[in-house]
């Protein structure tokens, strides 16, 4: 094959291709790297990483990446501080009584916005969780893009919640009412057990 290559190419082809295969090798070596330097920082943080994956709709690529944005989570007092420093809260305006609110801020790291939007998107489509049915509720009232900006930004609270309390993630159960059969929608949006 080689051979047969050598033959129907020029010199000045061989020397092109060589020189790619060649900075190709180079830019894999250097990926290689980086990929080993990720992997023991995230050794690190294995316990936030279990806790984030435990969550509907994170992935292998999307939890490192959202707790490598986050840095420390416990810089922020409040779940809502976070999703404020993400930029997924509306902007609000304020004229004499009147007080509008708009669109998303976008403040902060867009790479963060966007793995939560994808986070987000694969959280609506798990079936039977409360994330999604929480994300039909609001996408019924105000379209699919305002309930996947707002299903974001609950993942990120809950994220945050349970990286606080280094518990794991678990669907609660709606439980049925003694006094008259009905579903209790009382009940917490995690049902969480303590991870260890």
């Amino acid at each position: 094959m080689r051979d047969a290559i050598k033959n129907k190419l020029d010199p000045a082809q061989i020397i092109l291709i060589k020189s790619s295969l060649e900075l190709i090798d180079s830019i894999q070596k250097k990926i290689d790297e980086l990929d080993r330097e990720i992997l023991s920082r995230i050794e690190r943080r294995k316990d936030d990483l279990e806790i984030a994956l435990s969550m509907p709709g994170m992935g292998t690529k999307s939890a490192p990446s959202i707790l490598a944005e986050i840095g420390d989570y416990r810089d922020f007092r409040t779940p809502e501080q976070l999703a404020a420093w993400c930029g997924l809260v509306p902007r609000v305006y304020q004229s004499a009584d009147k007080l509008v609110t708009g669109r998303i801020t976008k403040q902060g790291s867009k790479h963060i916005r966007s793995m939560l939007v994808e986070v987000a998107y694969a959280a609506s489509r798990t079936r039977n969780s409360r994330l999604q049915s929480f994300y039909l509720r609001i996408q019924n009232k105000s379209g699919t893009k305002k309930a996947t900006i707002a299903l974001a930004r609950k993942v990120l609270c809950i994220l945050y919640h349970l990286l606080i309390n280094r518990e794991m993630y678990q669907e609660g159960e709606l439980k049925k009412s003694v006094h008259d059969g009905k579903r209790d929608t009382a009940s917490s949006m995690t049902n969480i057990s303590l991870m260890k």
